[in-house]
């Protein structure tokens, strides 16, 4: 099958046209005639990916990675194009979505595309000469029997095995080598291990805790060094997903990293929520500033407290509500530490902790994908808080909240930031201001 490549579109597919259908590929840039896969067919749409392309588009790069498809799919398109498209897609989502218009959207867009994440998810591949299909190929210098770190192949359930990614911090990739070594030492099975998460503090330093699906006796302290300073090993119900632990079997080294944020201290666990690009998000941190001085703040969806406490000592108060019990005691550690005597920490859900919404407030949410509860908006439009700082790692579902709020409340400052180069992903900052 062949189309035209009109746009991009959000989640990162090219749009085209088949005869009356709408054509959504994966792979395919603007200006490009590919050819593409089927993978899904409906009424009005088919979805696929890209097999070959027929007349590159001149934004068309090499990848940097041979995996980037199951990581980062945006490493062939030029960086200039990236952010370009990045807009368009954003202003497209709110005028379809919210009915707004936002002509005046900028991106703001760090330097490095590449090593600046501080958290890595992994899966495990084993290659077996024994095993038909997955011998090694000796072109790419890997052993059989060995253990790789893998991704998923994209929109589908089956795994490939990757070595370096270039999205990792350099402490993440030094770390993961030492990982697959230890195993590999070790002779761990593959049917035993679930998955990985790697973190890195910006500072030099790792942490490791890995999911197993076999309560065994690893000597984890193994992997503990002057840049690995904790590891934990988890056993994970093997009904679960990859990395929920189901018991703790093994602590050595520290279970938490620290990194600062607009000159403040803040510890995190290695199954904490903590920004994935620090750089990019202490932009987001100053453009919130001049909306929080002197204001009494909530802070929904809290975590550790990288919002309220950064921003805690412009505000006149800040109270963080968070549901994960861990992240409240890191936050509460982050208040103690910093010293910070305006602060509170609350272990709630949102949708069950509304009464912290008080007309004189400004409230700051940053949700999951899924966006806010609906108990939240509801609360937001009955109370009428003067201000809602909103940021998003969702902006179709961001979009929607904007639209139900619209009925008191309009945008005064919008931005979008680009915390995951080389990807489809797009995170954005509206600030609504009650209207009377």
């Amino acid at each position: 099958m062949q189309a035209f490549v009109e746009k991009l579109v959000f989640g990162g597919q090219g749009m085209g046209r088949l005869d009356d259908r709408v054509v959504f590929v994966t792979g395919g840039f603007p200006g490009e005639t590919v050819e593409f896969n089927i993978t899904k067919q409906k009424k009005n749409f088919i979805e696929g990916t890209v097999t070959k392309v027929i007349n590159p588009s001149p934004d068309r790069i090499a990848p940097v990675d041979d995996h980037c498809m199951s990581c980062s799919p945006w490493q062939t398109l030029s960086y200039e194009a990236e952010n370009k498209w990045k807009v368009e897609i954003a202003k497209e989502t709110f005028r379809r979505l919210a009915k707004l218009e936002l002509p005046d959207l900028t991106i703001e867009s760090p330097s490095e595309q590449y090593h600046y994440r501080n958290k890595m998810e992994y899966n495990f591949w084993i290659e077996s000469p024994t095993t038909p299909g997955l011998a090694a190929d000796p072109s790419s210098g890997r052993r059989g029997d060995q253990l790789f770190f893998a991704f998923h192949n994209r929109g589908t359930h089956t795994l490939r095995p990757i070595g370096e990614c270039a999205l990792a911090s350099p402490e993440i990739n030094e770390a993961g080598e030492r990982v697959l070594q230890f195993l590999n030492r070790n002779k761990v099975p593959r049917r035993s291990l679930k998955s990985a998460i790697i973190r890195s503090d910006g500072a030099g330093h790792s942490a490791i805790a890995l999911f197993i699906k076999d309560k065994l006796e690893l000597s984890a302290r193994e992997l503990l060094s002057e840049k690995t300073l904790g590891v934990q090993v988890y056993l994970s119900d093997f009904r679960s997903p990859a990395s929920v632990p189901t018991e703790l079997l093994t602590s050595v080294g520290q279970n938490y990293l620290e990194s600062s944020v607009s000159d403040v201290k803040l510890r995190f666990g290695l199954l904490s929520f903590f920004q994935i690009n620090p750089p990019i998000f202490e932009k987001v941190i100053a453009a919130m500033r001049p909306f929080v001085k002197n204001e009494n703040v909530v802070d929904y969806y809290s975590g550790v407290g990288a919002i309220g406490l950064s921003l805690a000592h412009e505000a006149a108060s800040v109270t963080l509500v968070e549901e994960n019990g861990e992240a409240v005691e890191l936050a509460k550690h982050n208040i103690q530490t910093n010293k910070i005597k305006n602060a509170t920490a609350f272990q709630a859900r949102a949708e069950a902790s509304l009464d912290y919404i008080q007309e004189g407030s400004t409230v700051i949410v940053d949700p999951p994908r899924t966006g806010l509860h609906a108990a939240v908006v509801e609360k937001i439009l009955a109370v009428k808080p003067k201000r809602l700082i909103y940021l998003s790692c969702g902006i179709d579902t961001q979009a929607r909240d904007l639209a139900l709020l619209g009925a008191e409340y309009s945008p005064v400052f919008s931005r979008l930031y680009n915390f995951f180069p080389r990807t489809p992903h797009i995170e954005a900052l509206c600030v609504l201001k009650r209207r009377h």
